[in-house]
């Protein structure tokens, strides 16, 4: 049976532990990682590596991949080991259970002597307060930011930001950019001081960061952007917008019929391909030919369970995130969402 006080500390979030235990807390991010000690995602994003589930009883690093719950948390930071990994090891656990009775979290341990007293039980402190949320961008902001965007017209223009956005198309190898702008797969971002920005999306991202490609919702409905460097700088080559992070796919439009409930069998071959990033879903959804695959974009947070419910049972699902730790993590995720209803099969982009 399970020590009562392990499920007594079970119910402090991981926030509030990380907060206790001298981590910075922002945003749903924890920084720095208890397993790999990195203090931000990478070179170019500064936030914080771990990443916190929303129910507020996991986490993860987007640098080394390790995991666990609040009490892993304050095992790695302790004893350099999830707790789950101590079993056993007496000295170690309660050092984990004296840190959590300190805070009156859980009960003490039981004392030798005849004269302790039993310590009055403290409840847990409310979660500490994290930077606030900006609020998701309303849909008709995202469509009228969409229709003011610019047409990507590989025939040429002397706009400086279409221009750069078609020179960044034309350097992707297999990436067909013609079919970009025929698909209309991307467009790129309208002088602020021609067309308003809404409050999420700063006046200084345009025009470095103009090719905005949008971002779809389970039902199919446009709900942002994901927005590309196209300056040739090699810092922050992709941003995604402000608000709303999880839940948004890049969808070709024969994707975008099978989240609608309306795929054209003469259109679609019946397959999807899984691929990672903005570069390898416009190289993999330009690629000529009908009928073709349903090819979406994910990054992290992006693909749900509501997207996956929209893949009808039986359809062949080609995943080709990057060959890498994380793209790996990202292969595992996806194909979890859609087994065993569909078969998957990995492929290297």
């Amino acid at each position: 049976m399970t020590p009562s006080w392990l499920d007594a500390a079970r119910q402090v979030n991981v926030p509030t532990v990380a907060a206790a235990l001298g981590r910075k807390v922002a945003r749903g991010r924890l920084s720095p990682c208890p397993a790999c000690g990195a203090e931000k995602v990478g070179h170019d994003d500064r936030r914080g590596p771990v990443g916190v589930t929303l129910d507020g009883k996991g986490w993860r690093c987007h640098r080394c991949q390790a995991s666990g719950d609040a009490l892993d948390l304050v095992g790695r930071a302790l004893t350099g080991k999830r707790t789950r990994e101590l079993a056993g090891d007496h000295a170690a656990l309660a050092a984990i259970r004296d840190w959590y009775s300190a805070r009156g979290w859980c009960a003490p341990a039981p004392s030798t002597s005849p004269h302790a007293r039993p310590l009055r039980r403290v409840p847990p402190p409310p979660p500490p307060p994290s930077e606030p949320e900006p609020s998701y961008p309303e849909p008709g902001e995202v469509v009228s930011l969409w229709e003011a965007c610019s047409r990507v017209d590989p025939t040429g223009t002397d706009l400086p930001p279409v221009a750069l956005s078609v020179a960044f198309l034309l350097s992707r190898r297999h990436l067909w950019a013609p079919a970009v702008a025929d698909l209309d797969l991307a467009r790129v971002l309208p002088n602020p001081e021609a067309h308003p920005f809404p409050h999420w999306l700063p006046t200084r991202w345009w025009p470095t960061w103009a090719l905005a490609v949008p971002t779809w919702t389970p039902d199919g409905r446009m709900g942002g952007f994901r927005f590309r460097r196209v300056d040739g700088g090699r810092k922050r080559k992709e941003l995604p917008h402000l608000g709303r992070s999880g839940g948004l796919v890049l969808a070709c439009p024969v994707a975008l019929d099978l989240l609608r409930g309306t795929p054209d069998r003469a259109v679609w071959d019946g397959t999807v391909l899984l691929v990672e990033g903005v570069p390898d879903f416009m190289t993999w959804a330009t690629v000529p030919g009908v009928p073709r695959p349903a090819v979406f974009g994910i990054f992290q947070g992006a693909w749900t369970a509501e997207h996956a419910a929209r893949i009808p049972d039986g359809t062949r699902v080609a995943v080709g995130t990057h060959n890498d730790p994380q793209g790996n993590h990202y292969a595992d995720a996806l194909a979890a969402t859609l087994a065993p209803r569909c078969p998957c099969f990995r492929v290297r982009p």
